[in-house]
């Protein structure tokens, strides 16, 4: 059976790096989207040039 259907392994393997994906992606978000306060301003004004003029 293990010979004709190899599948599952690879299977499992996707669906606990996918969980492992969704449970970090909150964390590295967090961490992504707070960066150094000049790197945030820096980026502020990019995104939003007419709140700066």
């Amino acid at each position: 059976m293990p010979q004709l259907n190899p599948t599952p392994w690879f299977m499992t393997m996707l669906l606990t790096w996918l969980t492992l994906l969704l449970t970090m992606a909150p964390l590295v978000q967090s961490y992504l989207v707070k960066p150094p306060s000049k790197y945030n301003q820096h980026q502020a004004k990019h995104q939003n040039p007419w709140k700066w003029h």
